[in-house]
């Protein structure tokens, strides 16, 4: 992180609104989908010239914030009470060529992911909900995460909105989440509409847990979805299916293989097989009061999340 006391300018006055805009430290232009994160509960996206809006009742006396967008190094803004906020924040581009990097690394990389090759569902999310892998390490493979794959979908007709990506390393004993691998609030698009969408992570340095992973595809608040909905029918006959008008939110692929497909494992101590899980934003709930809130699905339901790792040399 880099301190932003450095690249303030004046404060906007005391109206209820921040207007904050994000540009690039070399040629000033405005950053669009530059992220603010605030309090790692509530993330706004900037517009094409950089602009993020604020009401500034979202910001306590002692608010966290972290401004960020791929390509470039987050700033951490700790507020004081009565402090002053920027109009403006420069980011810096990382120095890392994150496209020079997965092409030099492809020979020795490993990729950790299913063998299961038939995804048959199209698992759907609310605003603010969580899909969680857990990808274990079987063959304590030793080496960093270069990057994280999701299957995508379009049933939605969402493929190309924003979620936000997380890595958890997994309780000991357990099959809850742990420890946050990821510290920056990465939000990305598939702009592409790309149906297997990689995110690159390499530039982040995460080791690979002795365990394994927990790879996340999570949700962002409705602010980013608006209210369009689609028509939706899976084809499954009455009573197995899904049909009705959902909203426009992205998704990703799913295998079941047990159609009762929800488990009653939230019981198991702990599991070291490949496990699936769906509950709330994992920033939003304390799982050990509302742990009664996730699903845990039955072996062998997996979703369509993998891996790949860069192993020590």
């Amino acid at each position: 992180m880099i301190s932003a006391s450095r690249v303030f300018s004046q404060d906007v006055g005391d109206s209820a609104v921040w207007h904050l805009r994000v540009i690039d430290s070399v040629t000033n232009k405005g950053i669009e989908k530059a992220t603010l994160n605030i309090n790692n509960e509530k993330h706004l996206i900037a517009d094409v010239n950089g602009v993020i809006i604020v009401n500034k009742k979202w910001i306590n006396p002692k608010a966290i914030l972290n401004i960020s967008c791929v390509g470039y190094k987050p700033v951490l803004l700790k507020q004081t009470e009565n402090g002053p906020l920027p109009s403006i924040i420069k980011l810096s581009a990382s120095m890392i060529d994150l496209q020079e990097v997965s092409v030099s690394a492809l020979n020795s990389q490993i990729k950790f992911e299913s063998e299961i090759k038939s995804y048959d569902y199209h698992r759907t999310l609310d605003p603010d909900d969580s899909f969680l892998q857990f990808i274990p390490n079987n063959n304590n493979v030793k080496g960093t995460i270069a990057s994280i794959e999701y299957l995508m979908h379009d049933a939605t007709q969402a493929i190309e909105k924003p979620f936000r990506v997380r890595l958890y390393s997994k309780s000991k004993g357990s099959i809850k989440p742990d420890r946050e691998l990821l510290e920056d609030s990465l939000i990305v698009y598939n702009t592409e509409k790309k149906k297997i969408f990689s995110v690159d992570l390499l530039k982040y340095n995460i080791p690979l847990p002795e365990d394994g992973v927990i790879a996340v595809f999570e949700t962002l608040d409705e602010s980013f979805y608006g209210t369009d909905s689609v028509w939706y029918n899976d084809g499954r006959r009455r009573g197995y299916g899904l049909r009705g008008y959902l909203r426009k939110i992205p998704g990703v692929d799913m295998h079941i293989t047990k159609k009762g497909f929800m488990a009653d494992s939230q019981k198991l101590v702990d599991r070291a097989d490949p496990f699936s899980m769906c509950g709330p934003s994992v920033s939003k709930v304390n799982l050990e009061e509302r742990w009664y809130q996730w699903y845990v699905f039955t072996e062998g339901t997996t979703f369509g999340i993998s891996i790949t790792v860069r192993p020590d040399e």
